[in-house]
């Protein structure tokens, strides 16, 4: 059974700021994957816990998943109406630095 995906978008302008889009991210599925997608070169996602929902309640049971450098999942089970404060967290490759960015999720369920 494939989970429904909603897809999000990471950058990191030449000031270190985090923009995520779409900000909010809107969830009307439930059981939704976030896939979030890091699409400035010479970053890379923290290995663990690079999303991090800052009061996850019910809807967000597991912590994120970094599938590869670029690439972080998140389980939004989407049961409960409401916006979720996230941290995003990169890592710039040659510096070792990490940046932090905070976006919201805009949970809707049907």
């Amino acid at each position: 059974m494939t989970l429904p995906r909603t897809y999000v978008d990471v950058t990191v302008d030449t000031t270190g700021a985090i923009t995520c889009s779409p900000d909010p991210v809107p969830v009307r599925q439930a059981d939704s994957v976030l896939a979030f997608r890091l699409r400035t070169p010479g970053f890379a996602f923290r290995d663990d816990n690079a999303i991090v929902v800052s009061n996850p309640g019910a809807d967000f049971p597991q912590p994120s998943r970094t599938v590869r450098p670029t690439r972080a999942t998140l389980l939004d089970l989407d049961r409960e109406n409401g916006a979720y404060t996230y941290s995003v967290f990169v890592v710039e490759q040659q510096s070792g630095r990490v940046i932090k960015g905070d976006p919201t999720i805009d949970n809707q369920p049907e």
